[in-house]
């Protein structure tokens, strides 16, 4: 890939960032990041810090009890357990524009960082062995 089109997907992933729940997750890294001239150099350092951050965010742990608690409990009209809601205070909701989430959209985070990695390993294997500046990764 050349300079432009890393440019490019780096700009698609921001959009699909910020049109997620994760927009204030882009203008953290979009500010961290700015400086850097590099487009597959930004695109490397963006992803890494949104697959930090998503992590961050996504706690596994909630997910797992939720799993199991699917696997022990009934509902009234015998439908599938549907995962445990947690409501937001009005704060909360004005600040990450959601009211509400259940522990079950949770495991969407991990197929989220999978596909992340897999973008950023195949940039990273994507690289000129021929040319020094690009072997040599993001300069302080």
């Amino acid at each position: 890939m050349n300079e432009t089109e890393y440019k490019e997907v780096l700009e698609f992933l921001r959009d699909q960032v910020r049109k997620s729940n994760y927009r204030d997750v882009d203008e953290v890294i979009s500010m961290e990041t700015r400086q850097i001239d590099a487009s597959r150099v930004r695109l490397e350092m963006y992803l890494k810090m949104l697959i930090g951050m998503v992590r961050e965010r996504s706690n596994s742990q909630a997910f797992n009890i939720n799993k199991r608690l699917g696997m022990c409990l009934e509902t009234k009209s015998n439908d599938k357990f549907g995962g445990i809601k947690v409501q937001l205070s009005q704060t909360e909701a004005e600040n990450f524009g959601i009211s509400s989430f259940t522990l079950s959209e949770l495991d969407e985070v991990s197929e989220f960082i999978v596909q992340l990695e897999d973008i950023l390993s195949h940039i990273h294997n994507d690289l000129d062995p021929s040319d020094p500046e690009e072997n040599m990764g993001p300069r302080p």
